[in-house]
């Protein structure tokens, strides 16, 4: 009895040895499985397309590197010709670098492959657009499945925690209630957006560089109230720094729901452009100006700012409402704006435009379809202004000090003044050109207030009632160039003036001749 006792003790040993021998080996294989499955895994990385259609951005997460990617586009296989910085030798795609799709292809319809260690294709990133190349079926390695010998013991049941619920990250920017009355600096601004941006995307959308520039990566949707430019921030100004990604133009847009301005430069505060151009992009909506300069601020434009797509019907002034200073060296371009009054521009302050802009296609209710100015500071603009509209002056309504250089043409006016309604005191260069505007009075220019000098040509405009080039009811003065070709249902198609007016003409231009209580010229 006592040696059987014995021989049974040893098997059981030797038994409890073989488990915990398999125990090990299951275990050893579950994690080989588990490291491999880790290698061959897909890179994980943030994308964010840019605002050109053919850029990129890796937006942070793992190192890319080009010969483990493939890049088709329209079925086309595009990694060799994609660049970055200009250069299709790179290697690596790093956080905050965007490729560059070649001509004629873009991101929308991208598609971006990753082989991992087994040389097997994984989908990577995919674009808005239908993807007209097929992703290979991927090859898949079964794992030899070993049934461990059930163990006896009874498991203790694992309790599972219920999860938070993660916040839905807002997909518009929000200044909050910490940050409405303006940033005190322009870090605080940055870190703001920042922190926007890395809840919803993972990734930075802006930067700054030497103290007060800014530098961004991405468009900017504003969703409750507008970005507060103060005296506290200094001169802020908009960059375009080599070598990080940052765009050369700046995006902000007005997100749904929201009607109010998206940039507002308060007193004694400055934004200056310098290499990187700025758009506000009401989005065709809105009940405010897309950017508001108020008393004492100050705008200063060395690349372009555009203005587009935006409502303020009941207010002043479509895309801009200015009561400081404005000046814009390389370009302004307005388009696509209503308001009350100044469907594109209200002034009341000072503005030079001194390269050639546009300011196109903009409606005003009542005056000024594409510029509305009451200020006596002194506007001066160069450019073509086209095709807006108003009750009166439907390229421009003015009751302050200006000068014009440029095209004045194909405005029209419901009432008074297709191209001009001057009110205040008004100069013309020589330059100047006021052609194919039309109006009931006035078909170029309706005049109530003072034109010291007027250097241009007036041609082609139509008065449906009386002046079809000029209606005088002020003071006017002709510097020696031409006024004719325009045409008036009634009377005069040239020069219509009322009998108290003051026309200062060179008779070789031509010579007015009294009718009633008016003069007018016809021919």
């Amino acid at each position: 009895m006592k040696n059987e006792f014995g021989v049974s003790s040893v098997v059981g040993v030797v038994l409890l040895l073989l488990l915990v021998v398999l125990a090990a080996s299951v275990i050893g294989l579950t994690l080989s499985a588990a490291t491999q499955n880790a290698v061959e895994s897909t890179p994980n990385v943030q994308f964010i397309p840019s605002v050109d259609p053919q850029m990129l951005y890796h937006g942070g997460g793992d190192v890319l590197y080009k010969d483990r990617l493939k890049l088709y586009a329209n079925g086309v296989d595009i990694t060799d010709t994609v660049s970055i910085d200009s250069m299709t030798t790179w290697t690596e795609w790093r956080t905050g670098q965007a490729i560059e799709l070649p001509d004629d292809y873009y991101v929308a319809n991208l598609t971006i492959i990753a082989l991992d260690t087994l040389g097997r294709d994984q989908l990577l990133y995919r674009g808005s657009g239908v993807a007209v190349t097929p992703l290979p079926t991927p090859t898949t390695t079964s794992t030899p499945t070993v049934t461990p010998t059930p163990t006896p013991t009874t498991p203790t049941p694992t309790v599972t925690p219920t999860p938070t619920p993660e916040p839905t990250p807002n997909p518009y920017y929000t200044v909050g209630s910490d940050h409405a009355d303006g940033f005190a600096t322009v870090g605080e601004l940055v870190e703001s957006l920042n922190n926007w941006s890395n809840a919803l995307y993972g990734a930075d959308v802006a930067l700054t560089y030497g103290g007060n520039q800014i530098g961004f990566f991405g468009a900017v949707p504003i969703g409750r109230e507008p970005i507060l430019i103060t005296e506290g921030m200094g001169t802020v100004t908009l960059i375009t720094y080599g070598g990080t990604g940052t765009l050369t133009e700046v995006p902000f847009t007005r997100a749904p729901g929201y009607e109010g301005e998206l940039l507002v430069i308060s007193s004694d505060a400055e934004l200056v452009t310098a290499g990187a151009n700025l758009k506000l992009d009401g989005m065709g909506h809105g009940a405010a100006p897309l950017l508001s300069v108020t008393s004492s601020g100050s705008l200063d434009v060395h690349g372009h700012i555009t203005l587009i797509n935006n409502t303020n019907p009941a207010g002043n002034g479509g895309a801009l409402h200015n009561e400081g200073s404005v000046y814009v060296s390389t370009g302004l371009i307005i388009y696509n704006n209503t308001a009350n009054n100044g469907g594109g521009i209200y002034n009341i302050g000072a503005i030079t435009l001194s390269s050639d802009n546009i300011i196109r296609d903009n409606v005003a209710l009542e005056k000024g379809g594409g510029i509305y100015n009451a200020g006596l500071s002194g506007v001066s603009i160069k450019g073509p202004i086209t095709n807006n509209s108003a009750k009166y002056g439907g390229g421009i309504y003015n009751d302050g000090t200006m000068t014009t250089t440029g095209t004045i043409s194909g405005n029209s006016a419901s009432i008074s003044g297709g191209g001009v309604y001057n009110a205040g005191t008004y100069t013309f260069s020589w330059t100047s050109t006021v052609s194919d505007n039309q109006a009931q009075y006035g078909g170029g220019i309706y005049n109530e207030g003072t034109i010291p000098f007027f250097g241009g040509a007036i041609s082609g405009n139509t008065a449906t009632i009386n002046g079809g080039g000029l209606f005088n009811s002020g003071s006017y003065t002709m510097g020696g160039n031409s006024i004719a070709g325009n045409t008036a249902g009634n009377i005069g198609n040239q020069v219509y003036a009322t009998i108290d007016s003051t026309n200062s003409i060179p008779t070789w231009i031509i010579t007015l001749k009294k009718h009633g209580n008016s003069y007018y010229y016809a021919d």
